[in-house]
């Protein structure tokens, strides 16, 4: 997709969507840095890929150039608007940001927890794990994060399905990872909660001949 500001043309940016069947971390880390075009500090390429690892839910020695599989559904009952969203909408996101005589543009980062994540509530604790032992736990205040999701999601418990998170955006920015955690609470849906069944009542009959109720 493509979109350009509502400005003079000589001032408006292009900013350009796509979507990446490949989920590797090797396919991010070339794609954030431009194929080496764009210098990006190697620890915060390192806190990049953590962050992936905790959110997915993937084993901390996960390979970089492994793609990232799709997270099954959990089998709770309960499933989301987007459940049955097709693979071809699957995989990594990103935004491009080039400005007016920018060299290189500002790129972002989406990670659709949708597909990739395991269940809202060991997203969650992955999200704040990441935070705390980065010393960003006031970002996201550890527990009150987790009331909230709880709070939101009434019709059922976070580790009985997904559909709170709807992504996570980074963003290399003044020397650091600049994290942005989506929720979309209105797109989960209990499954058990069908509109009721209305139930027309048929019109009797009457015949000749039959006699009002209580009468015979």
């Amino acid at each position: 997709m493509l979109s350009v500001d509502n400005v003079a043309p000589s001032q408006s940016r292009l900013k350009f969507y796509v979507r990446t069947p490949h989920t590797s971390f090797s396919s991010v880390r070339a794609i954030m840095t431009m194929g080496g075009k764009i210098d990006v500090a190697e620890s915060q390429l390192s806190d990049l890929r953590s962050l992936i690892v905790a959110a997915a839910g993937l084993e901390p020695d996960f390979p970089d150039d492994a793609e990232v599989p799709l997270a099954p559904e959990p089998n709770s009952g309960f499933k989301t608007t987007l459940a049955e969203m097709p693979v071809p909408l699957s995989g990594y996101e990103y935004y491009f940001d080039i400005a007016p005589g920018a060299v290189v543009p500002h790129i972002k980062f989406y990670l659709p927890l949708r597909h990739y994540g395991p269940d809202d509530l060991t997203m969650a604790r992955g999200l704040t794990s990441w935070m705390e032992t980065r010393g960003r736990g006031q970002y996201m205040y550890g527990q009150r994060y987790l009331a909230m999701l709880e709070r939101m999601s009434d019709h059922r418990k976070l580790g009985d399905g997904k559909g709170m998170h709807a992504y996570l955006s980074c963003i290399f920015a003044k020397g650091e990872l600049d994290i942005t955690s989506c929720i979309a609470p209105e797109l989960c849906v209990p499954a058990a909660s069908t509109p009721p069944k209305i139930v027309i009542p048929r019109r009797a009959t009457r015949r000749r001949g039959d006699s009002p109720i209580g009468m015979d």
